[in-house]
């Protein structure tokens, strides 16, 4: 292999480490996001559990009432779980095609290095 085909492999790999690089911090934010829709998700179930409760037992709405003024907030805001978690999933299928993309390019790369020596250093 010749210098510039090197230089360009060098390229190469240098690019798909640093598309890595994006794709890896992409998918961190993106679980961090899942798993705070999942918290939120499990966090409604939660208070409708205790409003229910409350519903039956009004002392235990006063002790609530004391201790978190705004505890029943929640039950004016809408519910965007649905939505949040189908844009993560779009954005992970976005992610997901750019992760083959890379791949395949590194594939090709690396079988046209292996034909440049299977050739005699001819690309």
């Amino acid at each position: 292999m010749n210098a510039p085909q090197i230089e360009a492999q060098q390229r190469i790999a240098d690019a798909a480490k640093t598309k890595a690089d994006v794709l890896s911090l992409k998918l961190y934010n993106l679980i961090k996001a899942v798993k705070l829709a999942a918290f939120a998700a499990d966090m409604r179930r939660t208070l409708e559990g205790i409003d229910d409760a409350t519903h039956f037992r009004p002392e235990m709405r006063e002790i609530i009432n004391e201790a978190a003024p705004y505890s029943r907030n929640w039950l004016e805001m809408e519910d965007p779980t649905s939505e949040v978690l189908l844009d993560l999933a779009s954005q992970i299928e976005t992610i997901n095609s750019e992760f083959t993309e890379t791949v395949y390019d590194l594939a090709q790369a690396k079988t046209g290095s292996t034909e440049a020596k299977k050739n005699g250093g001819a690309a």
